[in-house]
């Protein structure tokens, strides 16, 4: 008997605790992701919070941001093998994701801007030429002016130019 309350009563916490976030988590905008990322190359505790951010949301961008957080928290990582997971699950999430939406302007912005600075022993800058033409066609054409202007101003101070 005990045995199977206690059973119930983890499936009802697994059921319904995993439909609702906890009350303190709230889902971040995409606004406040794109700022994380920018400063994650430097900035440990932005690269967690944007991981932790990017996991609540269901929307491609939120799905995208995730992705690159975890190939960008392998940074922050001590273990090589550790370094070498967080990375490969990223890079997997996101090819799956632009594989999805080919087209998506800030999906492969995001992918670009990780093969720059990816170590070429992790042979991640094949998509390279292809991400950038895409992201050529796209930005002149996006009616979002906030992403457009957050890629322009992203690029230039990275000195990137598309």
């Amino acid at each position: 008997m005990m045995i199977t309350t206690l059973l119930i009563s983890w499936m009802h916490i697994m059921t319904w605790g995993a439909m609702t976030a906890p009350a303190h988590v709230s889902e971040a905008g995409v606004s406040q992701l794109r700022s994380w990322f920018a400063q994650s190359a430097d900035s440990e505790e932005a690269c967690r919070q944007l991981l932790n951010a990017s996991a609540i949301g269901a929307s491609v961008e939120h799905q995208g941001y995730h992705a690159v957080a975890h190939m960008m928290n392998a940074r922050y990582l001590i273990n090589p093998l550790d370094k070498l997971r967080s990375f490969n699950r990223g890079r997997n999430a996101l090819d799956r994701l632009i594989q999805k939406h080919p087209r998506h302007l800030e999906l492969r912005w995001l992918r670009h801007c990780v093969q720059q600075q990816a170590p070429s022993m992790l042979n991640y800058q094949q998509h390279m030429v292809e991400d950038v033409r895409v992201i050529r066609a796209v930005l002149k054409r996006t009616p979002d002016q906030a992403l457009r202007d957050f890629i322009l101003e992203q690029d230039r101070r990275r000195n990137a130019w598309y």
